[in-house]
């Protein structure tokens, strides 16, 4: 028959490998969760890259042109009489000024297209979290906004 003693010391060894277990356990969750989300947060950032990328020569495009509208003008002035008529060039000035500014707010609010990004990256990390506990939301359940 065993002792109390020997009980004791093999209950504090189960009890000892249980915690390590539990312990390895964490880390590799850990790991796997760090891995993931530095895989969308690589995602995340070459989207908004991209993103940025393509508003940069649109804007210098739209410089350009403006810049040619505005040459334009000054050549119907001097000339006087023109083929073009003012209303048209006015017209016309009015609707790149107006793409202008819009790219302009584009370009120059990236916190705006960074904070999508974020909340995107939030919702599919929701996703992710929840297929990993083998949990899913009700059907018609809306995910929480951020």
């Amino acid at each position: 028959m065993e002792t109390t003693h020997s009980r004791l010391g093999r209950v504090l060894k189960d009890l000892a490998f249980a915690c390590l277990n539990a312990t390895l356990l964490l880390i590799l969750m850990g790991l796997l969760i760090y891995f993931l989300a530095a895989r969308k947060l690589e995602h995340v950032a070459d989207s908004f890259a991209r993103s940025v990328a393509v508003v940069t020569p649109l804007r210098e495009d739209m410089a350009e042109i403006r810049r040619s509208l505005d040459a334009l003008h000054e050549a119907m002035a001097d000339r006087g009489n023109g083929a073009i008529p003012q209303p048209q060039i006015d017209a016309l000035a009015a609707r790149i000024e107006t793409l202008h500014s819009t790219l302009e707010g584009l370009a120059e609010t990236p916190a705006r297209l960074l904070d999508r990004a974020i909340e995107t990256g939030a919702r599919e990390a929701t996703a992710t979290l929840m297929a990993l506990r083998s949990c899913s939301p009700p059907a018609g359940a809306a995910l929480p906004a951020l």
